[in-house]
């Protein structure tokens, strides 16, 4: 495991140094959830903490990530902490469904839709998301009898998102495909397929 170091470390570490810099409440969110990445095996590539928002309190997001080695590729997960009305919650999101929100955001983008309304429709808001996908499909058997698919669905601020990914073709040039459907208030539904190639 690297070096622990920046913001992140020192809120992990339990330096007090941080307290002006972060709320007690949010550095225990982020510690706990941090907590989680390393017990799931995302151990590498660590980014520092970083702030997002306009600078409204309310709108603040504490944003991190984590990577970990799958057999087919790199599976990156990150961490976010967010605050509404005095109350932190965190969001932890890997593999199809990141990848899924990281493509999608760029075609909302294209539809001439602002940064916080993309944001809106497509982050979990208000209460703790856990999405663990992996390349390989899901791996909790409980879910369903395939194991190469991986389902997740979340409310948004301003809506509902839906991600499926399948494992179609395993191994080192293979593929996956994710059908991420997004839908919300005032907004048509949209549906788009990705595919990820490994």
């Amino acid at each position: 495991m690297q070096p622990l170091s920046g913001v992140l470390s020192s809120i992990l570490q339990g330096n007090g140094n941080t307290n002006s810099e972060i709320p007690t409440d949010a550095a225990r969110r982020i510690r706990i959830a941090d907590q989680e990445f390393i017990r799931r095996n995302f151990t590498n590539n660590r980014t520092e903490l970083a702030q997002n928002g306009s600078g409204v309190e309310s709108s603040i997001s504490r944003l991190w990530g984590r990577q970990k080695q799958e057999s087919v590729g790199a599976n990156v997960g990150f961490g976010f902490v967010q605050k509404f009305q005095d109350q932190y919650s965190d969001a932890k999101i890997s593999g199809p469904t990141l990848c899924g929100i990281h493509n999608v955001q760029k075609v909302l983008a294209d539809q001439r839709l602002t940064p916080p309304d993309i944001a809106n429709l497509l982050l979990p808001t208000r209460s703790t998301f856990d999405d663990w996908g992996s390349w390989g499909g899901d791996t909790d058997g409980s879910v369903g009898r395939n194991p190469n698919v991986a389902f997740s669905q979340y409310n948004s601020l301003t809506g509902r998102v839906t991600s499926r990914y399948e494992l179609v073709e395993p191994g080192p040039k293979g593929f996956g495909r994710v059908e991420f459907t997004v839908e919300g208030r005032n907004q048509p539904r949209r549906t788009i397929l990705l595919t990820v190639r490994f």
